[in-house]
Order: structure tokens, then C-alpha cells, then sequence
């Protein structure tokens, strides 16, 4: 083995690179292209072994030599792309917003992003599209690596005199550990599993063992083209049958990996895949891929901030501003950094790295300087956001309305500053919507096994009626309201974020979601329950939940769905935020209202009342047949996409009271529908 170039591993760079910017732009196209980072851990774990064995053997290897090339390979754009975010970020973030991305800075100048992100990570956390250094977890992982190798490399090979042979054994065995850890704690913590380095060493460890077998073994002829292909078709399967929803890394992350791996040892040989990996174009893309990874994803964030969803052709003239970024970058700062030979030259990008990262920091203890006059922001957001597209009669008919009288415009011209700010004002806006969206909320039968928040039928005083409640975090909302209208019911729940009540999306029964779904399911075979309200942020296949429906008919008198939530396409606070006359307030809303549901709220009425069973129409009971409220006072009934606040799910509870859909439901011998009309 020695280290002499191979394009063809930078043709691999480029399907990763490739895979994952598609991804992140078009999920819907490349479901599973996330795995392409999965494609550079193990590149990196290949070529890392290689360079540190083979400098070992030769009696180069120094720790110094090492991490300054390190440096000078990682540090200069990677400084680049957070003082630009920092700097454009001046002009068009809001306080909160440049506090993140200040913790965030701090955090990648660090190599800590990955503990950040996993400190931060829930179902509530703020989305992924609100994260402008999201990306740099996996960086962190890498340098973390780069930490322990060198020492374990140097250790082995020059204290413990181990052989390729030896090292190949060491290296398998860490590899099942972490492989083993990793696909453990997936099923119980798939947060925590992603984002841990324990959980990914396996997969640089992995390229380590390609390297050392390429080195122990010649890989020719056709062993070489059936390692090579196999390693193609593994890469293919997992960008296309993988998704965000499988439980990754755990088991399913072999496929990319050992795809990756068999690529690197059979590639070099196999005469088709080294031509094609070693196109002009594949290797040109894989030359800037560092750079190009770290800029497109800022700039899909800031896009993202900007425009309320951008249309196609706009993401894709913000992806090709990133490549040329990228190009320029690796031209002008990458290629100049590695070439210069002063060993004062590590010791300068460690310190600029230090001074971005306190400079992300002071922004994040100092509240976002909110002292800032975000002026930009609006202007550039008016002058990229495209035209609503044009609307049907029937769609006209079923528009919402969130106009303000007088006085509500009044409240909002009060309101807008103190959102635009890190206020104490928005603070308190939070802890409004903490208070009912909290792991607390989630206490269901998922993660107590006596039922939703240790609370059975059992507990039911003789005579009072009892309420299964079951779904996901805006079915935790609903039993909020529940709970405040109707004192007297005893209401179970079986809740949990993103936990969608229909059975089928749940083929395991000991996964969480698996747990409250089939647990639910459960527990009416064996307690006697008045009626069971389905209630969910409700996807397009609803009519999924049809086999539930009659399940839960065998052992229940009543059942009901609850129709889906008002939803937006960015965070109420936000929108609101960036509201300015003369545009009417109506129209501002709409571009950012999911219009999506009050179609579905109506396909799923029907389909309720075909199915022999209640509906309660959510989006009536919230917005009482008017405007529909998206603050009151000072006050938000909604904070992010759709979740309610306390002061929400008060509203929500005081038209439950007044419209009483529970009564209802159980007093009619027939199915009913429950909107606005107050009984």
C-alpha cells in the first residue's frame, strides 16, 4: 500500500457530496442521500490509516507534522464559512436567531457540535432548517477521531509491535463494539445514537480495515470488480431505500458503509468504476467537496429565513451559488493553506479559529446583540419571495382568514418589536409554550407501562367516565384542553412525539411510538374505556388508521378522530416578526399557512363519518368561525409550526367547553361531526 493519489476516491467524494447537498434541498428525490456522510467517515478512516501506517513503517510519523497538516486541510475555509454566515447574519437574523448561530460557531470552532446538537435534540427542539451549522456535527465527529487514532495507530505499531495482521484484529474488534453500541442504543435512543462518536467510530475504523486488507491482501482480477460493484449497488440501495424515519445509524448504516469500503478496495482494480470514478467532472466535484459541504447548508438555511418556500428554481440557484463558493474557496484559501510550509502558518489558523469561535460566543451570551437593527432582512425577503400561486374558486371558498380588526393590529404593531428582540417579553413567550409542549406532556403509556402518565382506568373514581387519548405531540395539546374543559373525565393518554396513531407505520411494538400505538390498542382489550379520541398531526394517508378503527370498535362504544392542527411552514413567532404594512396581514399569513389541511380537514370528516365514527373538526373549535387567532394581547396562541401554547390550549379548552364535543359524542347513538357551534 502506498499513498499515491487515486482519483477515483474523489469521484467517491462527489457521489457523497452529491448525495447528501440533494438531500438537504429535495428530500423527497434522494430519501436516504443523508448516508453520503456515512461515505465520508469511511473515506476518511481509509485514507488517515494509510497515511499514519505507512508513515509509521517509513519512521516519518510525528504527532506535530500530523495535526499541522490537519489544519492547514480543515481550519481556513472552515473559518471562511463561519465569519461569512457571522457577518451576513448581522443583517438579517433576529436576536434569537444570531444567538443561535453564535452558540453554534463556538460550538464548530470547538469540534463539540455534535455534543451541542445532542443536548439540544428532542422533538421540540428548534428545527433542523433553523440549525445554520447543523451540518458541522459530523466535522466534530471527525476531529474527535483524529484525537484518539493517531495515539492508538502509534501505540499499537511501535509499543505493541503489532503486525497488518495484528492491527486488522485490534481494528475489528473496536469496530464490532461500536457497531454493536451504535445499533443498541439506536432502539432506545436514536438521538443520542446519532450523534455520539462512540456510536460512529466504526464507520472511520471501518476504512481502516479496507486499507490494512488492501495492504495484507492483492485485490485483482475479478475480486476486485465484484468487491467494487457490490460496493456500487449497496450505495445505490441505501441513498433510495433508507429514510430519516428508520432508525439510523443502527444496522441500516452498513449498507453505506461496507458499500463505501468495498468501493476503496475493489475500485483501484476494476478498470470500469476507476474510469468512471476517475471522470474529469466526478473528480473536480470531489476536489471541492469539503468546501462545498460546508457552504451549502448555510446557504439553504439563509434562504430558508428568507423565503417562505422557495421555489425549485430558487434552491438550485442557491446551490450553485454554494459550488461557486466552494470552487473559489478551494482555488483561493484551500489550496494556498496546504502549500504553506512556515510552521508559524498552524499556529495562526488555530488562533483565528479560537477568535471566530469567541466571537460566536459573545453573541450568544450577549442575547443575539440585540442592539442590532435587522433592516435587511425584510427587504431581501420581499425582494426573493416569489408570488403566491394562483387559487381555485373552491379553494378561495375554503380559505381561513387571520385578518385583524382595529384593535388586534393595534396589539400586533406593540408586539413585533418585542419579537424581533431576544425580549424578556419572548421569553415569556417560550415558557408559554414550553409549559404544554415538555417531555411532561409525553408521560404516556410509550414510557410508563401502567398507562399515559401512570394514569389507568383504574384510577377513575366509580362512575366517571373515562377517555383514551391517543396520538402524537398536537394530541398532547388536545388532551391539554381536554383536561382544563372537562374536569370531570378521566382522561388516559397514550402520547408521544411524533407518534402518528396508526398501528401499521408501527411494525415493532417495543419501539417508543410502537409502544403508545400498540399499547393503546392494548389497553382496551383489558379496561373498560367510554370513548377513544385519535388525534395526530395527520398525514395525507390517513385512511391508514381504517384497521384501528376497527379494532378499536371490538372493545369501545365510541370512537372519534380529531382533525389535523392549523400548521405553518416556518414558526408563528417568526412570521409574525416579519410582518411589516403595507402588505395586509392576511395575505402575509398566508404564504407561510399550509393550506394542505383544511383540505384534508374536510377528506377527513368524510371518511370519519364513512367509517361509522365521530369527528371533531379542531380547526372550527379553534378559530370559532372568525379569523382564526394567532395571538392574543401579547400573548401567542401558537409559538413554532403548529404546536399551541398554555394561552392556546386555554382557547382551545374554552371552545371545547362551550361546543362540548365530548357529551355530544356520547349522548348520540349516531356518529356526529363537533365544529363551532356552541351548544
Amino acid at each position: 500500500m502506498t499513498t499515491t493519489y487515486r482519483a477515483d476516491i474523489d469521484g467517491l467524494r462527489a457521489i457523497a457530496i452529491l448525495a447528501v447537498v440533494v438531500f438537504h434541498a429535495f428530500p423527497q428525490l434522494l430519501p436516504g442521500g443523508f448516508v453520503g456522510v456515512d461515505i465520508f467517515f469511511v473515506i476518511s478512516g481509509f485514507l488517515i490509516t494509510g497515511l499514519i501506517v505507512s508513515d509509521l513503517d517509513a519512521g516519518r510519523f510525528s504527532f506535530r507534522h500530523f495535526y499541522a497538516r490537519r489544519i492547514k486541510r480543515i481550519f481556513p475555509i472552515l473559518s471562511v464559512v463561519l465569519a461569512s454566515s457571522f457577518l451576513f447574519g448581522w443583517f438579517v437574523l433576529y436576536s434569537d436567531a444570531y444567538a443561535t448561530l453564535g452558540k453554534h460557531m463556538a460550538a464548530a470552532a470547538g469540534f463539540i457540535s455534535n455534543f451541542v446538537y445532542l443536548g439540544e435534540s428532542g422533538y421540540f427542539d428548534v428545527d433542523a432548517s433553523a440549525k445554520p451549522l447543523l451540518h458541522l456535527w459530523s466535522l466534530a465527529i471527525e476531529e474527535q477521531f483524529y484525537f484518539v487514532w493517531p495515539v492508538l495507530l502509534v501505540y499499537a505499531r511501535q509499543v505493541r509491535k503489532m503486525d497488518d495482521g495484528a492491527l486488522l484484529k485490534l481494528l475489528l474488534v473496536i469496530s464490532l463494539a461500536s457497531l454493536v453500541y451504535g445499533i443498541h442504543l439506536t432502539r432506545s435512543d436514536p438521538s443520542t445514537a446519532y450523534y455520539l462518536p462512540t456510536t460512529r467510530f466504526w464507520e472511520l475504523s471501518l476504512g481502516g480495515i479496507a486499507v490494512l486488507l488492501t495492504r495484507k491482501y492483492r485485490i485483482t482480477g475479478r475480486l476486485a470488480d465484484l468487491l467494487a460493484w457490490t460496493g456500487l449497488v449497496l450505495l445505490v440501495c441505501a441513498c433510495l431505500l433508507i429514510d430519516k424515519d428508520a432508525g439510523f445509524p443502527g444496522y441500516l448504516a452498513l449498507l453505506p458503509c461496507l458499500g463505501t469500503a468495498a468501493l476503496l478496495m475493489g475500485a483501484a482494480e476494476s478498470a470500469a468504476l476507476r474510469t468512471a470514478l476517475s471522470h474529469k467532472a466526478l473528480v473536480f466535484v470531489g476536489l471541492t467537496s469539503y468546501s462545498f459541504y460546508l457552504w451549502h447548508w448555510p446557504a439553504l438555511f439563509f434562504l430558508n429565513e428568507l423565503v417562505v418556500d422557495p421555489a425549485p428554481a430558487l434552491i438550485l440557484a442557491t446551490l450553485g451559488l454554494s459550488f461557486a463558493l466552494a470552487v473559489i474557496g478551494y482555488y483561493l484559501v484551500e489550496t494556498p493553506a496546504r502549500r504553506m510550509g512556515s510552521p508559524a502558518v498552524p499556529v495562526v489558523l488555530l488562533v483565528m479559529l479560537a477568535l471566530i469561535g469567541y466571537l460566536g460566543f459573545n453573541a450568544y451570551k450577549r442575547n443575539g446583540l440585540d442592539f442590532r437593527e435587522v433592516n435587511g432582512r425584510i427587504a431581501l425577503g420581499k425582494l426573493l419571495q416569489q408570488k403566491p400561486a394562483s387559487t381555485t374558486a373552491q379553494e378561495q371558498e375554503m380559505r381561513l382568514s387571520f385578518a385583524l380588526g382595529q384593535e388586534e393590529a393595534a396589539q400586533l404593531a406593540l408586539l413585533i418589536p418585542k419579537l424581533r428582540k431576544d425580549s424578556a417579553e419572548l421569553q415569556q413567550i417560550r415558557e408559554d409554550s414550553n409549559a404544554v409542549n415538555n417531555q411532561e406532556a409525553f408521560c404516556s403509556g410509550g414510557r410508563l407501562a401502567g398507562g399515559g402518565c401512570g394514569k389507568t382506568v383504574a384510577d377513575a373514581p366509580s362512575g366517571k367516565r373515562v377517555v383514551l387519548v391517543v396520538g402524537d405531540s398536537h394530541a398532547a395539546n388536545v388532551h391539554q384542553a381536554l383536561t382544563m374543559a372537562y374536569p370531570d373525565i378521566t382522561f388516559v393518554p397514550f402520547i408521544d412525539g411524533g407518534c402518528i396513531p396508526i398501528s401499521k407505520r408501527y411494525q415493532k411494538p417495543d419501539t417508543l411510538c410502537g409502544k403508545v400505538v400498540h399499547g393503546a390498542m392494548a389497553h382496551v382489550r383489558t379496561h373498560p374505556v367510554d370513548l377513544v379520541m385519535l388525534t395526530s398531526r395527520w398525514p395525507g394517508s390517513f385512511e391508514e388508521i381504517a384497521p384501528d378503527i376497527t379494532h378499536y370498535k371490538q372493545y369501545v362504544p365510541k370512537i372519534a378522530m380529531v382533525g389535523p392542527s392549523l400548521t405553518f411552514k416556518k414558526d408563528v413567532y417568526r412570521i409574525l416578526s416579519d410582518y411589516a404594512p403595507p402588505t395586509a396581514f392576511d395575505d402575509h399569513v398566508q404564504q407561510s399557512f399550509q393550506q394542505r389541511n383544511v383540505s384534508l380537514n374536510a377528506a377527513m370528516r368524510a371518511f370519519a363519518l364513512e367509517q361509522g365514527i365521530s369527528y371533531v373538526d379542531k380547526i372550527s373549535l379553534f378559530c370559532r368561525g372568525a379569523a382564526c387567532p394567532l395571538f392574543q394581547g401579547q400573548k401567542l396562541m401558537i409559538y413554532d409550526r403548529g404546536h399551541l401554547t398554555a394561552s392556546g390550549a386555554a382557547h382551545l379548552a374554552r371552545s371545547l367547553t362551550m361546543a362540548d364535543p365530548v357529551s355530544a359524542i356520547l349522548r348520540s347513538e349516531q356518529p356526529v361531526v363537533v365544529d363551532w357551534k356552541p351548544r
